[in-house]
């Protein structure tokens, strides 16, 4: 089998953030949040990386990842843009990107195996992407998709409301349906509020499982993407506000059964930034993790005298 590919999506304009948190330095070294998602990609056996970008972001992407990671690991970058599609569909123009959906179609005719999304803002753990490599390397599992689920309590901000997608799951731990939730936080009992995608209120109790957008896919998905693309932009392509949630598309697509999803739960440690505050809470995540042994204090030296996807010297 093909190594799997790791895609981050690095368009985003981090609107509510005030900044470009894609390249918001964390770690000791200056390492950003995408580039431990690279490394532990890479130690898991991912193969190659595609960023997905915009197009005044892209030259400054590039150059930080041959930065930390020098030329011997397999970089290409997707512009995200609301021109036509590879499928020739074509989006009404605007500035803000289409959304997740919309950047995961933007990928077809780059791709041609199997592939993980994932933010360029949030911290998995190499946990995750062992799982999704798992999953791809499994025979009986060539035709599903599959998204990691972590807890939705581990997975707030104390500043503010955060987006997250709930998943439901059968008993042979297949997505039934997922649903876009907005603006969650948690309460002082604890309780957890927030309101779905059309303002009606959610209430949760914190060991529901979420996405967080960490997703092992394959092309067999671009075709019934690209449609339920379609028919968003018939409801709410005049909208400019509107956004096409890869969350919200697949859950069409499995209730319509034209997709199977595995969720893979995890506990791994989940991190991530919404807003300016939030950075403290990554930063001090990241320092316990370096001192706990599970990462280099520098992904940059660490890289000239190891290759993480075999461990052998450069």
């Amino acid at each position: 089998m093909l190594h799997p590919t790791l895609v981050i999506l690095a368009a985003g304009l981090s609107t509510r953030y005030g900044g470009s948190k894609q390249i918001e330095p964390v770690g000791p070294d200056g390492e950003a949040l995408l580039d431990y998602a690279v490394f532990d990609a890479l130690s898991a056996g991912f193969g190659e990386v595609v960023l997905v970008v915009s197009s005044s972001s892209e030259a400054d992407l590039i150059q930080r990842f041959r930065d930390r990671f020098g030329i011997g690991i397999p970089l290409r970058t997707v512009v995200q843009q609301t021109g036509p599609l590879p499928s020739g569909l074509r989006p009404p123009a605007r500035v803000k990107p289409w959304g997740t959906g919309h950047a995961v179609l933007c990928l077809e005719g780059s791709v041609h195996g199997p592939f993980a999304v994932a933010n360029a803002d949030d911290f998995y753990g190499r946990g995750a992407y062992r799982a999704l490599t798992t999953h791809f390397a499994a025979p009986d599992r060539a035709g599903e998709q599959c998204v990691v689920g972590y807890r939705v309590d581990a997975t707030l901000s104390e500043h503010g409301g955060v987006s997250r997608a709930l998943v439901e799951v059968d008993d042979d731990g297949l997505l039934v349906d997922i649903e876009e939730l907005l603006d969650l936080e948690a309460g002082a009992d604890g309780t957890i509020f927030g309101q779905t995608t059309s303002g009606a209120p959610r209430q949760l109790h914190g060991d529901e499982r979420v996405s967080m957008n960490l997703w092992g896919l394959t092309p067999d998905l671009f075709g019934p993407l690209d449609e339920r693309f379609a028919i968003f932009l018939d409801r709410h392509g005049d909208d400019p506000r509107a956004e096409f949630y890869l969350s919200d598309a697949v859950g069409a697509l499995v209730v319509s059964r034209q997709l199977t999803v595995r969720v893979t739960e995890t506990d791994e440690r989940w991190l991530g930034m919404t807003f300016p505050k939030d950075r403290g809470r990554v930063r001090a995540g990241i320092r316990e993790l370096i001192e706990a042994g599970e990462y280099p204090r520098s992904l940059r030296a660490a890289q000239r005298v190891t290759d993480p996807r075999t461990g052998d010297p450069e």
